[in-house]
């Protein structure tokens, strides 16, 4: 018979072996291929690549609905827009580029970029507006009208003496800079100074703003000064020009080429525009009118009368014109010029043309 002390020494054996094999199965489980461990990370990795793969989706349905939102589709995103710097430094690139553009008044009329600074992209009507366009100015009196559907005249409103050069100085900042002419002289008094006003009254303009709202201002047409900087920008042969108060004999603005050595005051016309550039001469043929007015006056004078306009003839040339009460003249049209908000660009499309963004 075996003693008691040994039975205890087996079992003690026993257990120790079946601690053994229960602990190799538990590690087994935990380190071994299908096991605690290994199922754990498996389910956190593919959770988080769920996640991850959730979150690009997410990521490309926000992208498709903002190029819906902006115009585009999934296979022809939205493009970038061209700024007025951009603009202003490729100009021989943008300007007289065709922008789809259409003020509230339904004018059928096509509009071109005309000039960009840092701030502002200009547009210009690409051709003379008719003259049932033109509104009556702010004392309700009216533009003359010519012998065809595009001319006219302001002697009317100078007889009326319906403006005076403070109407321009209470103009907008961005209005008065093109007319530096104001500033010289508090007094100013040149003769022309109404229908100047009437073209640079922007509360007579507002029907010429768009729909969507992106016109700062309107004005009838363009200064001389903004056609002299949007000439010049595209052009090696540059044009030049100066000031001489009203307390000169021969008030306003004078102009020459830069080849010249000296301003000439007693000139009437200065040719030699490129008659190429349909953005500054249209109308060639002389159908419609002879030109278009320029808001800013002449320092030419008739006979001692500070009358004169500015215009840009259709045969290439810079012309003084009377619309005095001796030669009032009313053979030219109007082009006016749409300032756009700061911050807009302008997106190109399949058909050539640019859009306002």
């Amino acid at each position: 018979m075996k003693s008691t002390k040994g039975i205890t020494l087996i079992a003690l054996i026993i257990t120790i072996i079946v601690l053994l094999i229960l602990a190799g199965v538990a590690l087994a489980a935990l380190t071994g291929q299908g096991n605690i461990i290994v199922n754990a990370e498996n389910a956190v990795g593919k959770y988080n690549n769920s996640v991850i793969e959730e979150q690009e989706l997410l990521n490309e349905i926000e992208k498709y609905f903002n190029n819906y939102l902006e115009g585009g589709s999934q296979d022809n995103p939205p493009q970038e827009g061209i700024t007025s710097e951009e603009i202003a430094n490729n100009p021989n690139l943008y300007y007289g580029e065709e922008v789809d553009y259409t003020p509230t008044n339904g004018l059928s009329v096509g509009w071109k970029i005309f000039y960009a600074d840092e701030e502002n992209i200009y547009l210009i009507a690409d051709d003379y507006v008719p003259n049932t366009y033109a509104p009556n100015a702010e004392n309700g009196s009216q533009v003359n009208k010519g012998n065809t559907d595009y001319k006219i005249g302001f002697f009317d409103i100078i007889s009326k003496n319906t403006y005076d050069v403070t109407d321009i100085q209470q103009e907008d900042e961005r209005v008065k800079k093109w007319i530096s002419y104001i500033n010289i002289n508090f007094s100013v008094t040149h003769r022309a100074i109404d229908a100047i006003a009437y073209l640079l009254d922007t509360s007579i303009w507002t029907e010429f703003k768009d729909e969507n709202n992106k016109a700062e201002y309107v004005v009838g047409g363009p200064t001389l000064e903004i056609f002299i900087e949007s000439y010049n920008d595209t052009h090696e042969t540059y044009l030049n020009c100066e000031m001489t108060d009203s307390d000169s004999s021969d008030p306003g603005y004078h102009v020459k080429w830069s080849t010249e050595s000296s301003y000439d005051y007693f000139r009437r016309e200065l040719a030699g525009l490129d008659k190429s550039e349909s953005l500054y001469i249209n109308d060639s043929t002389n159908v419609n009118a002879d030109g278009y007015w320029l808001a800013s006056p002449s320092g030419y004078s008739y006979y001692g009368y500070d009358y004169t306009m500015f215009c840009v003839d259709y045969n290439g040339c810079l012309v003084s014109v009377d619309i005095g009460p001796y030669y009032h003249d009313e053979d030219y049209g109007f082009r006016p010029v749409v300032c756009l908000k700061s911050g807009t660009q302008l997106i190109e499309q399949t058909n050539g043309k640019y859009a306002i963004q």
